[in-house]
């Protein structure tokens, strides 16, 4: 691995036509760093982005990546939802700012996916780490510009990803992040929630079905139509996890 990049946590790592872009999180933020595996190589924005980008779910759609459900400040523990959408274009290395998110469904640490040309962000946080937890789904249409609330999840939760599974959106692992109370790390939520796009309706998966090894914070990808949970931070502060585990939807 060539480690020639910042490292950084609290941040998106996701793929556009043949690189992968770094960016975001904790530290230098504002640097995006690209990764081109065919030659090994990084290469280094430094201050490109308008915002300290942290806490989202970036996803790649229609050659932008864009940003949907993110915090725009550091300012832990308080740190402030972003007020627009924003899209970085990987072609001319620029950002783009798009439609202002509506002012009473602003949050971060939120999950995003693409289903059918049209965004959904789930889940996230309307006060940074302190007891803004929030279980709102919402759909956005780029062709349109229009948001629509749709019906909560069955948990509210902060620090997870989202991830798409044929017509079902998985939402697992996560937290409800508190500094209030003195819970920042906890509770995590052990629960599965579900969304049949479908049929446009919710569910959670049984009680056996929970995640096993309880997180928050972890990468979640669809990984040959199995949900990987990867990583992540325990109710416990301290080292975080290496244990990876995986949910096989057709078996259960």
């Amino acid at each position: 691995e060539n480690q020639n990049y910042t490292a950084r946590h609290k941040n998106s790592f996701v793929q556009a036509g043949d690189k992968f872009y770094l960016m975001g999180g904790r530290e230098s933020a504002q640097t995006v760093d690209i990764y081109d595996y065919t030659t090994d190589t990084w290469e280094s924005l430094a201050g490109s982005a308008p915002f300290e980008f942290n806490h989202f779910q970036a996803v790649t759609y229609q050659g932008l990546i864009w940003v949907i459900g993110a915090f725009q400040t550091n300012a832990y523990p308080n740190e402030i939802p972003a007020e627009f959408i924003w899209m970085f274009d990987p072609a001319d290395q620029v950002w783009i700012q798009g439609p202002e998110v509506p002012v009473g469904r602003r949050r971060g640490s939120a999950g995003l996916v693409v289903y059918n040309d049209k965004f959904y962000v789930v889940g996230g946080n309307t006060d940074g780490h302190d007891g803004g937890f929030v279980p709102w789904f919402d759909e956005f249409d780029p062709a349109t510009g229009q948001w629509t609330i749709l019906a909560n999840a069955p948990n509210a939760r902060d620090h997870f990803h989202a991830v798409l599974i044929g017509n079902s959106l998985y939402v697992s692992g996560g937290r409800q992040s508190d500094a209030g109370t003195g819970n920042v790390f906890a509770p995590t939520i052990p629960e599965i929630d579900v969304y049949d796009f479908t049929s446009g309706t919710w569910s959670s998966l049984p009680a056996g079905q929970n995640i096993p090894t309880e997180r928050a914070g972890a990468a979640s990808v669809n990984y040959n139509g199995r949900l990987l949970v990867i990583g992540g931070e325990t109710e416990t502060p301290g080292a975080s996890l290496a244990v990876t585990e995986e949910y096989d939807p057709q078996s259960n």
